[in-house]
């Protein structure tokens, strides 16, 4: 039990340091200004197509923390994965510190909590929903649901209703949450599944496979993937040799999901050009893995936690390497220097390609898939979206620093 406390503080540690140095990301930014605008009103500041539950649990953290609503949201959730880690290993029988250790690894960790928020309550809802299946409970599929609800990637998870006692129960169960949600998309974009297509679109936005993108993903992957390989070597030795159903068992429904949701983890590696959404949603062959593997490997368990001690002791002292992964956070040097820009010539609204990080700081902004006729123009360069989806034909450039630059609308007749 000592070493899986010393698991949670080390975790607890390590989102503290990270929210300090590096404050949020873009998507929990953009979960925050979900429940900011539902309590404050403010309405613009909602991504209406974004998955709802993460923002409306944010809500009561928002009301009481502010700004600081994603730090109390996250190390809410932390707590409740290691709670959820410790029940599920005695009700299965599983070695508790294996299964605790796998699931704090730092760096999936950061990946899933600081850097998107979503995927951490996420997490919290398939890892009891999957301990309800194993205990045979027909309403396991109703937090399988909620996962999704939280972040439509883990909608696969819905295959283990067809191994269910009850299926036409557990199907029940499942749709039942989705109604709401189903009937606001019909309303808002006529279409109940505009949320689910939208997600496709960007798994799967490019014609032919890049294999440059792959290569990129092994790239971004490469903290989880060194781990994993480790990993894999001691399930290797625990159990080839034994029977084949011992090593891998298509007959497992947890494996059954592990081998679809990794089919759609590289398919999406392969065929979209968004490679860099990837790694967060590896979370969905991350949850069934560690099922697998504790379910099947009782030692190492030392070994791998003092693996993961190596780990958060070399993120703590390195954490800018983060930064080069993922740029898009609230402390941004470039971001910093344009809302300095902006606010000392008291422009009131601004269309930007990182609209989220600038409504974070107060500044109303439009998104470019927004109507910004006449409105200046913020781009910053490597961070946010494209800057290629904003028309500059009839603006002036005012360059802030090499990397940014605010366009000033000029009127046709003045030019």
């Amino acid at each position: 039990m000592k070493y899986t406390i010393a698991l949670l503080a080390l975790s607890l540690l390590l989102i503290t340091i990270a929210y300090y140095e590096l404050g949020y990301y873009w998507d929990l930014i953009a979960h925050i200004l979900y429940a900011k605008g539902i309590v404050k009103g403010d309405y613009n500041l909602i991504e209406w197509e974004r998955a709802p539950l993460s923002g409306l649990v944010l809500i009561p953290f928002y009301i009481f923390f502010g700004n600081n609503s994603g730090y109390f949201y996250i190390i809410a959730n932390i707590i409740i994965t290691y709670a959820l880690a410790i029940e599920i290993s005695r009700k299965l029988n599983y070695n508790e510190l294996i299964f605790t250790s796998i699931l704090l690894t730092p760096f999936p960790l950061l990946f899933y909590t600081i850097f998107n928020g979503a995927e951490i309550l996420s997490i919290n809802f398939l890892l009891f929903g999957i301990f309800l299946f194993l205990k045979n409970k027909n309403y396991f599929s109703l937090f399988l649901a909620l996962a999704a609800l939280t972040k439509v990637i883990a909608f696969p998870f819905v295959v283990l209703i067809l191994f269910s006692n009850n299926k036409k129960l557990s199907f029940l169960y499942y749709i039942f949450p989705f109604i709401p949600w189903l009937i606001f998309n019909y309303i808002a974009f006529g279409n109940p599944l505009f949320n689910y297509i939208e997600t496709i679109k960007i798994a799967l936005n490019s014609s032919f496979p890049n294999f440059n993108n792959l290569y990129s993903l092994i790239y971004m992957l490469a903290p989880f993937l060194i781990f994993y390989f480790v990993l894999f070597l001691i399930y290797l030795k625990e159990n080839y040799g034994k029977s084949q159903n011992k090593l891998y068992s298509l007959n497992d429904p947890i494996f059954i999901i592990f081998f679809i949701n990794l089919f759609i983890l590289l398919l999406s590696g392969l065929f979209s050009n968004a490679v860099y959404t990837i790694p967060r949603w590896s979370y969905i062959i991350y949850v069934p893995f560690v099922f697998i593997f504790a379910n099947r490997v009782r030692n190492w368990d030392k070994a791998i936690f003092y693996i993961n001690i190596m780990l958060f002791i070399f993120l703590v002292f390195n954490m800018n390497l983060i930064v080069n992964v993922y740029s898009t956070n609230e402390r941004n040097p470039n971001l910093i220097t344009a809302i300095n820009y902006i606010k000392a010539h008291n422009y009131s609204i601004v269309a930007s390609n990182v609209w989220v990080l600038l409504d974070f700081y107060n500044i109303s902004s439009i998104s470019p898939y927004n109507n910004y006729t006449y409105k200046p123009i913020l781009i910053i360069n490597g961070i946010g979206t494209s800057p290629k989806l904003f028309n500059l034909e009839n603006y002036k450039e005012i360059i802030i620093n090499k990397n940014t630059s605010l366009y000033l609308p000029v009127i046709p007749n003045q030019k």
